[in-house]
């Protein structure tokens, strides 16, 4: 019988630090969205990136051993170890577009999900074929959320940006300038994830991180 093969830890982290810095940041959103049904759908999205991340974390510590646990994965590695991408860490704040108002813009929060989830609707739906049988198996659980994310983030973004009733000028500039571009994130690198299938790596996007991954 063969070994069983599993994920590079880096990566594992990668996906980890990703859901959990952006659960993180959607989190700040509790008692302050615009209306309380977002105000609530944030809340429950963060704690679905943060369940995903705790798999991963759990997943890594498994495999590096020693007194590693998911804690110590996920809160006691220095600034510069967390491999996430620059996205999911920014404030939602001027830093991605000119026009947000105040600490959190709401328009920010909705574009980078909306970015976020449409990415790994495609990164877990090919994970889910991975040789890494327990990242198969969080892959097959997690592409059920982030379908879920997707489908409410792209009602969100039609209803901002393309419904005839709330495509005022200013609503519309706002949203739009969020989207992120290459030159958002300064250097940039084009990298494809581990049993990522030739014919998909043009779809993997360009986007920093503040880790290198294997």
């Amino acid at each position: 019988m063969s070994a069983p093969m599993n994920a590079p830890i880096d990566y594992l982290l990668h996906l980890a630090d990703n859901a959990l810095i952006l659960g993180q940041r959607n989190a700040e959103w509790c008692g302050h969205g615009p209306i309380l049904e977002e105000d609530i759908a944030l809340s429950n999205n963060s704690l679905d990136l943060v369940g995903q991340a705790r798999m991963l974390y759990q997943h890594a510590a498994a495999l590096h051993g020693g007194d590693a646990t998911e804690d110590t994965l996920a809160y006691f590695r220095d600034v510069p170890d967390f491999k996430n991408y620059t996205l999911c860490e920014l404030p939602h704040m001027p830093l991605m577009s000119a026009t947000a108002q105040g600490d959190r813009d709401f328009a920010m929060t909705m574009t980078r999900n909306f970015l976020y989830s449409s990415l790994m609707v495609l990164v877990w739906d090919q994970l889910q074929n991975s040789k890494d049988a327990q990242l198969a198996a969080i892959a097959a659980k997690s592409l059920k959320e982030v379908r879920y994310h997707l489908r409410i983030r792209a009602t969100g973004w039609c209803a901002w940006v393309m419904a005839p009733t709330s495509r005022t000028p200013k609503r519309k500039r706002r949203s739009t300038n969020c989207c992120p571009t290459p030159k958002s994130f300064g250097a940039t690198a084009r990298t494809k994830p581990p049993h990522w299938p030739t014919a998909r790596a043009s779809t993997w996007p360009l986007c920093k991180t503040t880790g290198t991954r294997s």
